[in-house]
């Protein structure tokens, strides 16, 4: 009877110390949406005061950003390589800044900035469904991640002659690494573009300015500049890879305006260049 009553009790104590941690789970979750709501009223408060509209937009969470080190990685280059020519051999120039493949399906070159170029042979990759299609299929063996950019690509009738597909990582368009598939009307003839470079290690040091910080940033920008937009459409999270042998992958924002598009460093809420 005694072990029974301990048991009980025990029950007992473990239900209460679950509750206990749910109730604090709620109520921190409850303070992060006031301290949420509270942000985006000051936000509208700054742009409204701009003239500026932002209906309809949820501001990122910058905190589940993170950055990168990158730099060339000879062996993980050559594997990629390798998945689209087949079986390889190597020349290296200029102290390894360009290195060239051949293989039985093509031809490349990879520079240190990231830029390549490969020329298939005919037939070697035929169209399969469509253009589209086949360049997924290709850069699935490539095992890179990337979105298809329909403004970037060239359409002739109801087929896309050129697909331009942007490489993505953890999910964010790393906007200046572009890759073009070019086709022939039956086989794909080329790729090339800009890769990214191979992740090292996550850069620790990493610290996002918060979403009001950023905009209030930004705003200054736009009065300081003279730029003229009436509407904010989009913000997102979006990287940009470095242009030289190492670096950082560097995490921005994307705002989409009824102007065009700004980019802002999430670190120094400066506007980025992006090339």
């Amino acid at each position: 009877m005694a072990t029974s009553k301990i048991k009980n009790l025990l029950i007992y104590i473990l239900l209460f110390v679950n509750l206990f941690l749910l109730a604090l789970l709620v109520s921190d979750w409850l303070q992060t949406r006031r301290s949420q709501h509270t942000v985006e009223t000051e936000v509208q408060s700054i742009l409204t005061n701009s003239g500026i509209t932002m209906d309809h937009i949820r501001l990122p969470d910058n905190t589940q950003v993170k950055s990168y080190t990158l730099a060339r990685d000879y062996s993980a280059e050559a594997d990629l390589a390798e998945s689209i020519l087949g079986r390889l051999t190597v020349q290296e120039l200029q102290n390894g800044n360009i290195m060239y493949y051949r293989g039985e399906r093509g031809e490349a070159s990879f520079r240190g900035t990231g830029d390549f170029e490969v020329l298939l042979t005919n037939h070697a990759v035929p169209i399969s469904g469509d253009t589209v299609d086949t360049a997924r299929s290709v850069l699935r063996k490539m095992g890179v991640r990337a979105q298809f950019a329909p403004e970037l690509s060239t359409q002739m009738g109801k087929t896309y002659s050129t697909v331009v597909m942007v490489w993505e990582y953890e999910g964010l368009p790393v906007v200046n690494a572009q890759i073009q598939f070019t086709f022939t009307s039956e086989f794909l003839m080329m790729i090339s573009g800009n890769r990214m470079l191979d992740i090292q290690r996550e850069d620790d040091t990493f610290r996002p300015l918060d979403s009001a910080t950023l905009l209030t940033r930004f705003v200054g920008i736009v009065n300081r500049n003279g730029y003229v937009f009436s509407e904010l459409k989009e913000i997102c999270p979006v990287y940009l890879s470095p242009d030289s042998s190492g670096g950082k992958l560097t995490p921005l924002w994307r705002i989409e305006t009824d102007a065009g598009s700004f980019y802002l460093n999430m670190t120094t809420g400066e506007e980025q260049p992006v090339a």
